[in-house]
């Protein structure tokens, strides 16, 4: 009998009779051979193919092979965490912080993704067996905005309502339009940019509705 174990198990046999390499299962496996010498191969996915001879000389030859991996690993912190990562060569997503397992020998890239936050690409290289240490700094794309009104005002951005009186909010970058309103007052409404890292301060009022009354007595 001639048997091959490996590890990890479940590797495809290859043997090599007659000039012509044949798939005979997977480890382990067994099988009765005449006595002679044979090339033979194993393989599995993420493992280099290991190669070889072997002389079956005696009624039980056992061949243990441990096979060497074609992959590492990436550690991935992200300031701030709980960002979502995606494996672009197989579509894998995590998030951070995480250990990335089992990624094939090569370059690959990791694609970061945050609310608020502008979506980072990063290349690594890895090799064998390897573990790489990857921080990644997330560059905000968002800033805070005061906005500075009479008590009881209702602000709105966009349409939507986000309180009564003064406020501070946290905006993504883009074109905005503020609208202040209060019982009596005129609704006043302004267009704001807000750029990336950069605070704005905005003073909206609303003017009150004046009237007249003139009053005539007698006496």
């Amino acid at each position: 009998f001639l048997i091959f174990t490996s590890t990890p198990s479940g590797a495809k046999v290859f043997i090599t009779e007659d000039n012509k390499e044949n798939y005979v299962g997977n480890t382990p496996y067994q099988q009765k051979m005449l006595y002679g010498t044979y090339s033979y191969r194993l393989q599995t996915p993420l493992y280099h193919d290991e190669v070889g001879v072997v002389t079956v000389d005696n009624p039980r030859v056992i061949k243990d092979v441990a096979l060497r991996p074609a992959f590492g690993s990436v550690e991935v912190t992200t300031n701030p965490s709980g960002a979502t990562i995606t494996v672009e060569t197989d579509g894998r997503t995590f998030t951070s912080p995480c250990d990335i397992t089992k990624l094939p020998s090569g370059t690959h890239t990791l694609t970061v993704t945050y609310p608020g936050y502008a979506i980072s690409r990063n290349t690594v290289t890895i090799t064998d067996g390897c573990v790489i240490p990857l921080n990644i700094e997330l560059d905000a794309r968002f800033a805070p905005i005061t906005i500075n009104t009479l008590a009881g005002a209702t602000v709105k951005v966009n349409g939507e309502v986000l309180g009564k009186g003064s406020l501070v909010k946290q905006l993504d970058e883009g074109i905005y339009d503020v609208e202040v309103s209060m019982a009596q007052h005129r609704t006043v409404t302004r267009q704001i940019e807000v750029i990336a890292n950069q605070p704005q301060t905005i003073e909206i009022t609303p003017t009150p509705i004046y009237g007249s009354l003139d009053v005539v007595s007698t006496p």
